[in-house]
């Protein structure tokens, strides 16, 4: 696992919904794709992620396929 501290820059926020029709259950995860010093991170959540551009965060998680996916901590 790796840490990444510093400000985050060109934030994006999505969400991603799974489920209905056929399943009584309706899944949303939200999801904010930012980069801190040059570096593509992405982060998933149950709940909203509330980073705002120049934000100062830190993240930990693990790289793969040009992007660190993170948990904010």
């Amino acid at each position: 696992m790796e840490k990444v501290k510093g400000i985050a820059s060109q934030v994006r926020n999505t969400i991603s919904v799974s489920g209905g029709e056929n399943n009584t259950s309706v899944t949303t995860t939200h999801i904010a794709i930012f980069q801190i010093e040059g570096r593509q991170i992405q982060c998933k959540s149950s709940e909203p992620i509330l980073i705002n551009e120049g934000d100062t965060v830190m993240v930990a998680g693990k790289t793969g396929s040009g992007k660190l996916t993170a948990t904010l901590i």
